[in-house]
This record gives structure tokens, C-alpha cells and sequence, in this order.
């Protein structure tokens, strides 16, 4: 017979999507929760593109802990229906636009389908409505919420002792004590700066943002064949400067933002700041008059808040968990929105914590924050590598094709996967997200690196070869036009690349059917 645990008294610091989600989760486990946040809600915020891996963790997360809401976030239109009032955009898939061209009429494009149709589609997040209602949600649900609050420096407990968290919301001083601490808070994280460090720089790229939502943006025009429409997506325009991405929303406006590539991105300061709005705003609008397409969509363009405007992108701490804490990977890890990899990874990183604290779990807590340390380390390694290599690509379109198809292979592969297993031995959230040490992935992204080709199509037609054993979506039909549609029958017919009994592919028409 399995020992309950006792309850915990667990701090949660950050109310994003995964800090307010994790929150809730542990309280309905039976933890006193406190979760603590900087600003007020509601609050602007970036990070709002969310994949079907996202969508899935939702729904386990719903059904497991009864939070309907997070259900009715997984799609489009079950936002549309139970959340209205939530402003959100339709995400059909991934575009990609080469602007390096001289004119609008011949630029390149690279279309990935998520979804068949609109009402099982993934959706842009408005992130201001949607951590409003996650953190309306906890306080609905009896947890204490602290807003507006500035912490004084950690100080760590004593061997068997608690910890002991102090601050200030406006004049009035606060503080408690907790088992546990959780910072899901962010880069500049309030335990991430001060009970672990920066792992040394890693990557081979340095990137900054400038950013904002925007009213008047002039719509993305679709082509005959495209699987969905162009706009209607997560885009991505690939300039010499770097790259630029828009979301666009239902209530018209549209998130866009500048990920500026070394050396560019170092003349904004160390702390990432310009000196005004209007300087930002004139680096902004001198990068997009260069594209034709984009200067004459952005022209009757204006921002609708203060501009975002970021430190280098890129960081990773040198540890993930310690002696009475851990880092969600929000706060541990980040490398580029390119992919929009941020909401689905933290997602899953707040399903492995729910098990490793669920008082009735048969996972010793210590082995079970091990265990989440090594898989988040992996991951992250993993992740570095699959943009990397594509941002090694994006001077040359057809490098950086095939660069995508690693990523699209892999999102793809742990979907359906995780669409259409029964109860697997290992919950899904335990599978290494986006193929973490897969040795398929792994001969990809080498080959990638080492191969100098400049034939036109023969990387792309070479990353087909080497992902054949997880191209379960029509990989190898689309590389040529790249356009990928999401079709049934091509993964029906491709379901003996995947480890499943002969009861689990019998069923997955029914699971996979939008």
C-alpha cells in the first residue's frame, strides 16, 4: 500500500501561463500554494503562440486535475466557444518567407501545416487575457495570490529548516515561509538569479527583440496552393538583419517583433533598452522599408503599446533544481521564439512536477526532481542545437528548408504518438520533449552541419532520406513545392513507423480525426 505524503507549503513565483497552471494543479493536490507575482494583472506580456504538443499537455492536465479551462484552451474553436471573451488568433501552421529577394512578387515560402481545418487548430494566445483568467482562475480556487510584489534576496534555509521569503507590496510589508519554491518567473526569475547562475555562453548566435501589438497591419496575402491561409499562422519573414514574426489576432491586431541578429543586435544597451519609443520605433520602421511586402503591410501599421524591447535572448542556467527548489523552463533555458517551442516545454514541465508532488504518486519526490533536472538538461541541449542549425540556415532558403524539416519531423512524430497510445508504461509527459536523444534527429542535425551542398532541393531531398523512420506527415511529398498539408491518410498509412500494438492502429483513425 502506497504512503500518502504530507502536504507541502509551496511557493510559486511567476504567474505566466505555467506558474498559474502549476499552481492550481498543486493545490488541488493539497498543497498550501502562494504564488507570488511582480506586476498586476492584467499585464503585456510576449510568448503567445501555442503547437498541438501544447494543446495535448492542456488537455491531460484538464482531465487529470479537473481544470476544464485549460481543455478549452488546447483549440481554436473550443477557446472560441467556452472563452470568448479571451481575445485569440487562428494558428493553422508554420509559414516561412524569404524577404531577402529585391521584390515582393518573387519571395520564397515554406508553408507546415498543424491542422486539417480551423476547429482543431492551435491558437496565437493574447497573453494579457489568458494569464488574467489562469490567475482569476487560482484565486476562484483558494489560492493566495500576491500581486504587485518586490522581493527582498533570498537567503537559503538551513539544513531542515524552511525557507523564508520576505517583500514589500507598496508600503506594506509581506513575507512566509515554504517548503518549496518554484520560480516560474522568467530569465531575471527572483530565485533563478540567486540560488544558481549562468551556464557559460553556448550558442553560436546572439539575437535581441524589438516588439509590439499592432492595429492597421495589412493582411498576408494567400497563394493558390497554399494548405492554409498564409496568414493565418505562426509567420515568419527572414530578412538579412535577422527575422520577423507576426501573429495575427481575431480582433484584428497583430503581435510582430524584430529578432535582430549580432552585430545589430549589440547596439542596443546591456540592459536591452533603447533610450525612447521613438528611437525603437525609427530602427523599426528603417529595417521594414527595405522589404517591399513588408514596408507596404506595415505602412498603415501603429503600436498599440510601449515597445517591448529585450536583452539578448539567449541564456541557460548551470543548474535546473537544488535543495528545496526548481526552475520551470521558462526560467531556466531559452534560446528563440522561432519555433515556438516556450509554451509547450513549460507545459510539460508542469506535468512532471505535478507528478513528482502529487502526495499519492508512487515517485520519491528527491528521485522524481532527479530525474526532471536531467530530462530539462537534455532538453535544452536539444532544443540549442534544432535552432542553431536552422539559424546557421537562414541565409540560404534552401539550407534553411531543410533545417525546419528536423523540427517538423519531430513535432509531428511525438504528436501522433501521443495522440494514439492507450496508457502507455511511461506517461507521455515523460517522453523527452521534441525528441531529445533521438539518434534519427541526432544524425539529421550532423549531416546538417557538416554538409556544404548548394544544389538546389538536395538537402532537403537529403533530410527526408535520413527522417524517413519519423516522417509520419508527407515529409518526403512536400519537400519540393514545400507546402505540407495536414493529411489523415498519409499518417494512417504510415503508422508501422510508430511502436504501437496492432489495437492502438486499429483506433487511431478515430483519435487522429479532427
Amino acid at each position: 500500500m502506497t504512503r500518502r505524503r504530507p502536504a507541502l507549503r509551496i511557493l510559486v513565483v511567476g504567474s505566466g501561463v505555467g506558474g498559474s497552471i502549476l499552481a492550481r494543479v498543486l493545490a488541488r493536490q493539497g498543497h498550501q500554494v502562494t504564488l507570488l507575482e511582480r506586476s498586476r494583472h492584467p499585464r503585456f506580456a510576449l510568448g503567445e503562440s501555442s503547437t498541438p504538443l501544447a494543446g495535448l499537455s492542456l488537455e491531460r492536465l484538464a482531465r487529470r486535475w479537473d481544470l476544464p479551462d485549460l481543455a478549452h484552451l488546447a483549440t481554436y474553436e473550443a477557446w472560441s466557444e467556452h472563452l470568448a471573451p479571451l481575445r485569440r488568433g487562428l494558428k493553422r501552421g508554420f509559414t516561412f518567407i524569404d524577404q531577402r529577394k529585391d521584390t515582393s512578387d518573387s519571395n520564397r515560402r515554406l508553408l507546415v501545416a498543424a491542422s486539417p481545418a480551423d476547429r482543431c487548430a492551435d491558437a496565437h494566445w493574447l497573453r494579457a487575457d489568458v494569464d488574467h483568467h489562469l490567475v482569476q482562475r487560482a484565486e476562484t480556487e483558494g489560492i493566495e495570490v500576491v500581486q504587485g510584489i518586490e522581493l527582498e534576496p533570498l537567503e537559503p534555509p538551513r539544513p531542515g529548516t524552511s525557507w523564508r521569503w520576505a517583500g514589500r507590496v507598496g508600503s506594506e510589508a509581506i513575507g512566509g515561509t515554504a517548503d518549496f519554491i518554484i520560480d516560474a518567473s522568467g530569465r531575471h526569475g527572483w530565485l533563478s538569479t540567486t540560488a544558481c547562475g549562468p551556464a557559460p555562453s553556448q550558442t553560436t548566435f546572439r539575437t535581441r527583440l524589438l516588439a509590439n501589438h499592432f492595429e492597421g497591419v495589412r493582411p498576408l496575402q494567400t497563394r493558390s496552393g497554399d494548405p492554409y491561409p498564409a496568414g493565418a499562422a505562426a509567420v515568419h519573414h527572414l530578412l538579412d538583419e535577422g527575422w520577423l514574426y507576426e501573429l495575427r489576432f481575431d480582433d484584428g491586431r497583430t503581435s510582430a517583433g524584430l529578432v535582430l541578429s549580432a552585430p545589430l543586435a549589440s547596439r542596443l544597451d546591456d540592459s536591452g533598452k533603447e533610450r525612447n519609443d521613438q528611437e525603437t520605433s525609427f530602427r523599426w520602421t528603417n529595417v521594414l522599408k527595405k522589404y517591399p511586402e513588408l514596408g507596404h503591410r506595415f505602412a498603415t501599421a501603429t503600436p498599440c503599446e510601449p515597445w517591448v524591447t529585450s536583452a539578448q535572448l539567449q541564456f541557460r542556467k548551470n543548474q535546473s533544481v537544488g535543495p528545496g527548489w526548481a526552475l520551470l523552463p521558462n526560467s531556466y533555458a531559452f534560446w528563440s521564439p522561432l519555433f515556438s517551442t516556450g509554451i509547450a516545454w513549460n507545459l510539460l514541465a508542469v506535468e512532471r512536477l505535478a507528478e513528482v508532488f502529487d502526495p499519492s504518486g508512487r515517485t520519491a519526490r528527491s528521485s522524481g526532481l532527479v530525474r526532471y533536472s536531467t530530462y530539462l538538461e537534455e532538453e535544452a541541449t536539444h532544443l540549442r542545437h534544432l535552432v542553431e542549425t536552422a539559424y546557421g540556415s537562414m541565409s540560404d532558403f534552401d539550407r534553411f528548408h531543410a533545417a525546419t524539416l528536423v523540427y517538423f519531423a519531430a513535432a509531428s512524430y511525438s504528436e501522433v504518438l501521443q495522440r494514439v497510445r492507450d496508457q502507455p508504461e511511461v506517461p507521455p509527459c515523460w517522453s523527452k520533449f521534441l525528441g531529445a536523444g533521438d539518434p534519427v534527429l541526432a544524425v539529421a542535425l550532423r549531416q546538417l552541419a557538416n554538409c556544404s551542398t548548394k544544389t538546389p532541393g538536395s538537402l532537403s531531398r537529403r533530410m527526408v532520406e535520413v527522417l524517413s523512420p519519423r516522417d509520419l506527415v508527407g515529409l518526403d511529398a512536400g519537400q519540393a513545392s514545400a507546402l505540407y498539408p495536414a493529411d489523415l491518410e498519409t499518417v494512417l498509412s504510415r503508422l508501422d513507423r510508430l511502436p504501437l500494438s496492432q489495437r492502438e492502429k486499429h483506433r487511431a483513425a478515430s483519435r487522429l480525426e479532427c
